[in-house]
């Protein structure tokens, strides 16, 4: 496996473990089983220390790649006569930082947010 597809799954991590940590959160409150608040500060905290570890790795690969750019094909969205879209993800020296900050800032707000609601109970 070479470093720029050890990059590229670390970023399809932090993407799809944030995904799944909402995905699983939502459907339990529509099945009618919210979890507690602990619960979910538990979840978030450990999908977020997670994602934030898998964005540190997709960065350090990046960095140890050498390349300028790393362009991941995901497939093809839509195929016609006329147009093709293809999903692609690149990642570059500017997106590869600010998935780091954007990991670490709302991995911080959302574990401070439970641990307020736990510590202080909801206002309504």
């Amino acid at each position: 496996m070479t470093l720029e597809h050890l990059s590229g799954l670390c970023i399809l991590g932090v993407v799809g473990l944030q995904a799944a940590l909402f995905s699983g959160l939502a459907i339990l409150k529509l099945l009618g089983h919210p979890p507690s608040e602990r619960g979910i500060g538990r979840a978030v905290r450990g999908v977020y220390g997670l994602a934030f570890g898998l964005a540190l790795l997709a960065s350090l690969a990046f960095v140890g790649s050498g390349r300028p750019r790393i362009v991941l094909p995901l497939g093809d969205w839509i195929l016609t006569a006329e147009y093709d879209f293809h999903f692609v993800l690149q990642l570059d020296s500017l997106s590869v930082p600010f998935l780091l900050l954007a990991t670490t800032l709302c991995g911080v707000i959302s574990v401070f947010s439970v641990t307020l609601v736990v510590l202080y109970g909801q206002t309504r």
